[in-house]
């Protein structure tokens, strides 16, 4: 795969191929920083790199308007948006609680990272330090197969863990896991 940012060293066979690898959450991205190298004053780029930044960039917005550029798929078919956000996770726990989704307590949890379900939307979302990632699922088995893949990849934390000093025992309480 090439990458357009080098769009300079690139033949034109390879910038079709690399234009043609965009999904819709990398277009977007180039876009910017192909416009930013197209508006770059004279002493940071010579004239026929800001005129070819600026062509590819006319190509690129071409086929976003017209809508060729695929969504990005997980490996269950389900749509992923990804972006970042300079926020901890405690702004996602406050907002996306509110909407109704749910909380999934991970051995991971903490400021910088978080998990939220949303069954009704068949949909989940993840905080890691500042990336997210907003898996929207089209169906109900989708979104089975997504949360299996997430429960094996992100086990289970305690809600709770109760000790009786007495009789040496430990016990581990876990909250009901978001399934549809």
């Amino acid at each position: 795969m090439h990458d357009l940012r080098d769009y300079n060293t690139l033949s034109a066979r390879q910038l079709t191929a690399a234009i043609g690898q965009l999904n819709h959450n990398t277009a977007p991205k180039i876009m910017t920083h192909l416009a930013l190298r197209a508006r770059q004053p004279h002493p940071l780029g010579h004239g026929r790199s800001r005129a070819k930044a600026l062509k590819l960039l006319r190509r690129v917005k071409k086929v976003h308007e017209t809508g060729r550029i695929p969504l990005e798929l997980t490996v269950t078919g389900c749509r992923i948006d990804r972006g970042s956000h300079q926020a901890d996770r405690y702004y996602y726990d406050r907002t996306l609680l509110a909407k109704g989704w749910q909380q999934y307590d991970t051995e991971e949890d903490a400021w910088y990272f978080g998990i939220w379900i949303n069954t009704e939307k068949l949909e989940t979302f993840t905080y890691a330090e500042g990336d997210t990632s907003h898996v929207i699922a089209p169906n109900v088995e989708a979104f089975r197969t997504e949360l299996t893949r997430l429960y094996q990849y992100h086990p289970q934390a305690p809600a709770f863990i109760s000790i009786d000093p007495e009789a040496g025992v430990v016990t581990h309480h876990f909250e009901a896991k978001p399934e549809v």
